[in-house]
């Protein structure tokens, strides 16, 4: 999906004026906003980044990017980076554009322009890593170098030496690091996919499969104890943790592998879920958020709620719309920060319009601020 400027907030659509309402069952869209705050620039880091690349570390201002291997000719792992300074360079000069669909489009296009090859790896604890033929890893690290027969690591996997082979880092560390592994068989009739855990010295590796028990069985053993800091950690004491680029979650109290439902949506951080977010279209009515601990426990507590009006809505935009979408749906949800695409169905046919719908819990989470503001989000 996976699928995710506020900036542009300032080219919102003219709507009636903004204020509290005399009926409290009237909601008031804003229409103003600044755009400058720590969740809009994160936003934006994951708007032009999220499609070709894995987050591995931000250091000193310095956001370090692994670029995604999309195909099993690809042989090595590119690393990009770039500072918020020059970020915020990158985006500044559109917001007196007339067109923010088209801009955000631009922006998004141009984004090789602000990505930095990383000279100094060894800052970032970064390895080298080649696929050579015979499906060999040529690994180099800062303290290290070696070669790896896949076939020979991947014996438990059935792994061949003419199978192809693609392959992503998706985690790392100063101790060591995570490549994810898909493997499609030379008859093409199976895929496989495993996660290869390797400490910098190279000196141990481990193989596991991360979105079944398999992962959480592992865990238990113990046989994951050297690269736990690699994973994503839920809650503060430790008790539910995944591995990246995964979507089981293992409770180390009560030795289980959890999901988030199918019709939930995790955050991009991880740390919260919208309740049926992933529905399309999303129901109209309360929308609630909760925090990813609450939600794996079952408890009924929430982070934050907010009402989804389409009438209220459609109104403030004059549409001439039977108050209802044929889309509606999560395009973007973040810790404060969630954008939605709504699609009106027409009083007669088709569409009455479209809108992207940003509801901000920055400054109020018991009374968000919603904006109204087609940002080409689909």
């Amino acid at each position: 999906m996976k699928n995710y400027l506020v900036l542009v907030f300032m080219w919102v659509l003219l709507l009636p004026a903004c204020g509290k309402s005399n009926d409290p069952t009237q909601f008031i869209y804003e229409t103003n906003f600044s755009g400058h705050s720590p969740r809009v620039e994160q936003f934006i880091k994951d708007y032009i980044t999220s499609d070709v690349t894995y987050h591995l570390v931000t250091k000193d201002n310095v956001n370090v990017y692994a670029k995604k291997n999309l195909g099993s000719q690809q042989k090595t792992i590119e690393y990009i980076q770039f500072n918020d300074e020059q970020l915020k360079q990158y985006y500044e000069h559109i917001l007196d554009a007339e067109s923010p669909k088209t801009e955000i489009e631009k922006l998004r296009e141009s984004k090789e322009s602000l990505f930095q090859s990383v000279d100094d790896k060894d800052a970032y604890h970064l390895p080298e890593i080649n696929l050579e033929e015979g499906n060999i890893f040529y690994i180099k690290t800062s303290i290290s170098e070696k070669s790896f027969k896949l076939p020979d690591l991947l014996k438990e996997y059935d792994v061949d030496v003419n199978d192809k082979v693609m392959f992503n880092i998706v985690a790392v560390d100063k101790e060591s690091f995570q490549i994810d592994i898909q493997v499609k068989q030379e008859d093409g009739s199976s895929k496989e996919n495993m996660s290869v855990f390797i400490t910098q010295d190279l000196q141990n590796t481990f193989v596991s499969e991360t979105y079944t028990d398999e992962f959480l069985n592992n865990i238990v053993k113990g046989n994951l104890n050297p690269y736990e800091n690699l994973f994503v950690k839920l809650d503060s004491e430790g008790r539910y943790i995944k591995a990246a680029n995964s979507f089981g979650v293992a409770d180390t109290v009560k030795n289980e592998l959890k999901w988030i439902n199918e019709l939930d949506y995790l955050s991009q951080d991880n740390q919260y879920v919208y309740l049926g977010g992933n529905a399309d279209p999303l129901s109209e009515g309360k929308q609630r958020i909760q925090e990813i601990e609450e939600y794996l426990v079952g408890n009924e507590e929430y982070f934050a709620e907010f009402d989804l009006n389409l009438k209220q809505i459609s109104d403030a935009l004059e549409l001439n719309s039977v108050n209802d979408v044929s889309i509606g749906k999560v395009k973007y949800f973040n810790e404060d920060f969630i954008i939605l695409y709504l699609n009106f169905k027409a009083a007669i046919t088709g569409t009455a319009g479209s809108t992207n719908v940003i509801i901000d819990f920055q400054e109020d989470r018991e009374n968000p601020t919603i904006y109204l503001v087609d940002l080409g989000l689909h």
